[in-house]
């Protein structure tokens, strides 16, 4: 292969990787976190929901509710009683962006697998520094932006929160009475601390990725130098 042309070949592969690991790192985080039920048991008994619905099985609803959100099809409404006809619409429009989100993330993972392959066939001798770099400059990619929006959330998260709603939800779709069992169920700090832990655990998995990126460099620098002495023997 030409040098010139493996040169920008290896820097548009290194430039999508680097691109494609924020996006990984928020939906895979995004996956672990909005379906860990102990995370909602933590979350419902902070803020007392069980107290709010004596007369229910609110795991039970959230487990339904859960496995709706993941396998539930086209435009069916979940089959769950505590909810009114339009709280059920809401929620069949934040199913199909969750289930779309999880497509992207499977199509994501693949496609960096593959450019790593591709990077690997393009480039052997210098395939493990280029990986390198693109876990530091991936990881400062990430942490910048996770730490933006940590400082947002931070800020004025119900501004965050409805600028995110007007731009996924029609008009109207996602505003409700403070009485209705949805906002009941889900409150709006539930929504707080779930992004917050989305958030954080981006930056810790971006700091980890710098930090093994920056040992992979030091490692190699330190190979160079050992085989350079050894050369002078």
């Amino acid at each position: 292969m030409d040098e010139k042309l493996k040169k920008g070949l290896s820097l548009a592969i290194v430039t999508l990787l680097i691109l494609n690991i924020p996006l990984i790192l928020y939906l895979l985080n995004f996956k672990l976190v909005a379906f860990n039920k102990n995370f909602y048991k933590k979350e419902f008994l902070k803020y007392k929901i069980y107290d709010d619905f004596p007369g229910d099985d609110i795991e039970v609803i959230n487990s339904d509710l859960l496995y709706y959100m993941r396998h539930g099809k086209g435009d069916e409404y979940v089959n769950i009683d505590l909810f009114n006809d339009k709280e059920k619409g809401h929620l069949v429009d934040v199913k199909k962006i969750i289930q779309t989100a999880f497509v992207l993330l499977n199509v994501s993972i693949i496609f960096s697998i593959l450019l790593i392959g591709a990077l690997f066939w393009t480039d052997k001798i210098g395939f493990r520094k280029k990986i390198s770099w693109t876990l530091i400059y991936g990881g400062i990619f990430t942490f910048f932006i996770a730490l933006v929006m940590f400082i947002l959330i931070k800020i004025n998260f119900n501004s965050f929160f409805d600028g995110f709603h007007k731009t996924f939800f029609k008009d109207g779709t996602w505003l409700f009475d403070e009485g209705s069992d949805i906002i009941r169920l889900y409150t709006s700090q539930f929504f707080y601390d779930t992004t917050l832990s989305i958030v954080i655990r981006t930056l810790a998995i971006a700091f980890i990725f710098i930090t093994i990126g920056l040992f992979s460099i030091y490692r190699l620098k330190r190979d160079v130098k050992k085989r350079e002495h050894y050369d002078c023997l």
